[in-house]
């Protein structure tokens, strides 16, 4: 009976211990740590200029928080993750690179581009190293100054922003009908320069990262012997049929979570690109109307 209770207060004790799963990530990826106390530390490379939008600006609101934000849910940043260390560098603002955003080892790169009327609002990329756990080797976050240049306000700029840097943390969305969870994980749409809300990470948010580092918390890409450069990408990837297969779709039916698979390394280890897309408003007149996997420009 004594094993039994000792059995019992053990179970308990891991439940309070252990974040529960918030059930909106892309699966058990995470970013590498050095030991099971330790956040995650990551550079954000900002390769992000500023045309008629203030990508900067927004780019460093979604990390550090805007504590001028009015909606008073939405004033954290990612940064605010017991989980993660992060800091913004600068990155190179080149045409060449924003048009391609070339991923860094073991970091995050976020770029703005006029990539073309090919649909997508914003991008996000990781390269994941399946050993004992799957790893991100890198992150990659684009924002599509197409669309952006015109008819979209600065709010839904920093929702979007906010949601393709948090994919790059393994997140998915917390929802796709369009209401809002005051988060910008989720689909809500900010129709005016007014609205604020879900331009912010919330709780459940941070919720689901710490999940996520949990499970990889005695493990470490070098303690595991997994190969560390990162894959790069093949080509630039802006195209849908540079993206691999769709694996998931939203509730317009357009693929908005597509797999390219790598094959393995020297060591047996997995690698793939996971990219997930968030798409222009489907009223858009430059919105493709075919299912984009079915596009064969």
């Amino acid at each position: 009976m004594r094993t039994r209770n000792v059995l019992v207060a053990l179970a308990l004790f891991l439940v309070a211990t252990t974040p529960a799963f918030a059930s909106h990530g892309w699966g058990s990826y995470h970013w590498g740590k050095s030991c099971a106390t330790c956040a995650a530390s990551i550079t954000v490379y900002d390769s992000t200029v500023t045309t008629n939008t203030g990508w900067p600006t927004h780019l460093n609101r979604a990390i550090f928080g805007d504590s001028s934000n009015p909606n008073t849910t939405d004033r954290r940043g990612w940064n605010d993750s017991v989980a993660l260390t992060l800091t913004i560098a600068q990155g190179s603002t080149t045409s060449t690179t924003r048009s391609s955003c070339p991923s860094v080892s073991g970091a995050i790169r976020v770029c703005n581009y006029t990539y073309g009327s090919n649909g997508w609002l914003g991008l996000a990329s990781i390269n994941t190293v399946s050993g004992s756990t799957v790893h991100i080797a890198w992150g990659t976050a684009k924002m599509n100054d197409s669309y952006f240049n015109s008819g979209y306000p600065n709010t839904e700029k920093r929702h979007v922003m906010c949601q393709e840097v948090g994919h790059t943390f393994g997140l998915g969305h917390t929802s796709e009908n369009g209401s809002s969870q005051n988060t910008c994980m989720d689909y809500y749409q900010n129709t005016s320069s007014t609205d604020w809300t879900s331009t912010g990470p919330n709780q459940h948010d941070f919720d689901q990262i710490l999940t996520q580092m949990h499970w990889g918390a005695k493990l470490d890409l070098l303690t595991e012997g997994l190969k560390v450069t990162g894959d790069i990408a093949p080509s630039e990837m802006n195209e849908p049929w540079q993206w691999g297969t769709p694996v998931e779709f939203d509730q317009q039916g357009r693929a908005n979570l597509f797999k390219l698979d790598l094959g393995e390394d020297a060591l047996g280890n997995e690698h793939a690109i996971w990219t997930h897309v968030i798409w222009a408003d489907p009223t858009d007149s430059d919105q493709p109307e075919r299912h984009p996997a079915e596009r064969t420009e």
